[in-house]
């Protein structure tokens, strides 16, 4: 999935990531795993250390598939939220921790990622 949506598109992706999920017996769909290729993308610490570049369209496109197909995981909205975030995207963000919140009231992270934000719309000149 990753390999192809990097070199190929999210519409190419999407359909190896259908066709892959049929294929239970040879392919284990993971959310951990979709999770970590999202921050592989954006350029995260991982151990491979790649890639050096920070691929933020691959990387949202990688955590809101990953919200869709686990639609009841906290985690994934919570790290959706801290990607757009990077990306410059802050209603949007806000909007997933929000999300996040809703399905762990417990996240600590997701209400001081949310809290930051809110201070950053505040001192931001253009509000």
């Amino acid at each position: 999935y990753g390999i192809t949506l990097q070199k190929k598109g999210a519409a190419a992706a999407t359909l190896l990531l259908q066709k892959l999920k049929k294929d239970t017996v040879n392919y284990q769909l993971n959310e951990s795993e979709m999770n970590q290729l999202g921050y592989e993308f954006m350029g995260a610490e991982n151990p491979y250390h790649m890639p050096e570049r920070h691929l933020y369209p691959q990387a949202l496109e990688t955590f809101k598939l990953n919200t869709m197909l686990f639609p009841s995981s906290w985690n994934a909205f919570d790290s959706y939220g801290e990607a757009l975030r990077k990306a410059g995207q802050l209603v949007k963000s806000a909007q997933m921790y929000r999300h996040s919140l809703r399905l762990n009231p417990d996240n600590q992270g997701g209400k001081k990622a949310l809290q930051e934000l809110k201070a950053l719309k505040k001192n931001d000149p253009q509000e």
